[in-house]
């Protein structure tokens, strides 16, 4: 068995939202690789990431979460720099 390389990153502090647009960079430069090379067309290999990265404050609310269940309204969030990020799993966020 051949052993993967995985490219480490430290991303130091950035703010949600520009990691998530990063880390969805990455899944569809594989996403287009890996039909590359099952259409014949590239025999580029995909690249193995583990990425560190330190956000700001933020609250995430994924697919089943209930925006009652958050202690905060928006405009308390707003006044502690907080952001709120409503995620619906494998596709973009909404802000």
């Amino acid at each position: 068995m051949t052993k993967q390389l995985v490219k480490f990153s430290d991303l130091g502090r950035m703010e949600y939202a520009s990691a998530w647009n990063y880390q969805e960079k990455l899944l569809n430069d594989n996403v287009r690789i890996k039909s590359e090379v099952r259409n014949q067309q590239s025999e580029e290999k995909t690249t193995n990431y583990i990425l560190f990265v330190e956000h700001p404050p933020v609250y995430t609310l994924g697919k089943s979460g209930n925006e009652e269940n958050v202690l905060m309204d928006e405009q308390t969030m707003k006044n502690n720099g907080i952001e709120f990020f409503k995620l619906r799993r494998f596709l973009r966020f909404t802000q």
